[in-house]
């Protein structure tokens, strides 16, 4: 019995001509096979189900005219959602900083490493955190823009590391130096016409405890707002020079490879709670802001397990390194969804998602170090 081909079929076979074309230059065999996967690509493409939103479309064509649709259906004009702006409190609120940022780095940091110089160099705030805080500038109302970075010894002493960031907020608030220091983004003259008179320490990690001890010590009176920072010291600290130092005598391998070790030192807990927290004492008249950081198991780098598993047996929440607990000081502002480095933009757990089974969820560093410029505006810095 002879059949002829459906208008279907044939509409099917038109519609992907070049896929025919294709294959007729193959032979026999592995062109009827991908023909045949072809038509039954096509056809479940056709037949597929519709969404809801094109279910909703359909119902409000098929309406008699002037019939309104039901609850629940949009007509084909509607527009999509969108989320309703903040309810207006009936005063404008600031939404830039007054004050320059002074951004300090933690242990092993620094402010730019050159590899490669001018063709390799890695920030330690990564991605464009100093570009997005500097955006946040004002120069049209008299605002104190700029963003600084911060250079101390990567692995010296709180007092030695304080001592420098004293020297830098010295020059941010002296014109003729203020364009010599680095991530400054602006010319000495911009900076005599908006000459700051106060500075906003930002730190990230053991950054945050440099930034209290030279306001606390060195008089340097300043708002201080830390990140991911150790207030009452880290486990892993702990385990770092009774383990490491003590016991292997790793200690001067430490020292051979980053020059010194007195960093390690000033995070255990003993130190912090001892002596750090009893010495340096909030200042008057100076706010303290903090911000933690916890991420699950499976969103923590592999590499992190072990340190991870630690705090958490003894302390609770963490980021890897510090625990919610630790961080907190002052006002506590939040905890971020984030490890210890995606609070400053570096996404390690990626790099290990190929070895694990759960998806990875990134943290937008960005978007809190923008949300973090509107916090401090409003509250006056």
């Amino acid at each position: 019995m002879k059949t002829t081909k459906q208008p279907f079929a044939r509409a099917l076979f038109r519609r992907h001509q070049p896929t025919r074309l294709f294959i007729r230059h193959r032979p026999a065999v592995l062109a009827g096979t991908v023909s045949l996967l072809s038509v039954h690509r096509c056809i479940h493409s056709s037949i597929a189900p519709c969404s809801p939103r094109e279910k909703e479309i359909k119902h409000a064509k098929n309406l008699p005219e002037g019939e309104q649709p039901a609850a629940g259906h949009r007509n084909r004009e509607d527009k999509e959602e969108t989320i309703p702006p903040p309810p207006s409190t009936g005063e404008e609120q600031p939404v830039d900083p007054r004050y320059p940022f002074l951004l300090c780095h933690g242990l092993l940091g620094f402010d730019t490493l050159k590899v490669v110089p001018s063709l390799i160099e890695v920030d330690y705030w990564r991605g464009g955190i100093a570009q997005t805080l500097r955006r946040r500038r004002r120069p049209e109302e008299g605002a104190q823009g700029g963003v600084f970075i911060s250079r101390v010894p990567s692995t010296g002493h709180v007092h030695e590391r304080a001592l420098c960031i004293k020297k830098q907020v010295a020059q941010i608030l002296d014109p003729p130096l203020a364009s010599k220091v680095p991530g400054a983004g602006l010319d000495e003259g911009d900076w005599k016409r908006k000459r700051p008179e106060k500075v906003n320490l930002v730190g990230h990690s053991m950054g945050g405890m440099d930034c209290r001890y030279a306001v606390s010590m060195l008089g340097i009176a300043e708002g201080v707002t830390t990140i991911g920072t150790p207030h009452q010291g880290s486990p892993v600290a702990n385990w770092a020079k009774d383990v490491l130092f003590d016991k292997l005598r790793l200690e001067g391998l430490f020292r051979f490879l980053f020059n010194d070790t007195a960093a390690i030192h000033c995070l255990t807990t003993d130190y912090l709670k001892d002596e750090f927290n009893k010495m340096v004492v909030d200042q008057p008249g100076v706010k303290y802001y903090s911000f933690g950081g916890h991420r699950d198991r499976a969103q923590i780098p592999l590499f992190w397990h072990f340190t991870y598993d630690m705090i958490r047996k003894l302390e609770g929440e963490n980021d890897g390194l510090v625990s919610v607990k630790s961080c907190a000081w002052g006002e506590y502002i939040e905890t971020l969804e984030a490890d210890h480095l995606e609070m400053i933009n570096w996404h390690c757990r990626k790099y290990t998602a190929p070895f694990t089974r759960t998806p990875y969820k990134p943290f937008n560093a960005l978007n809190f170090y923008d949300r973090l410029a509107s916090f401090l505006a409003q509250r006056g810095h």
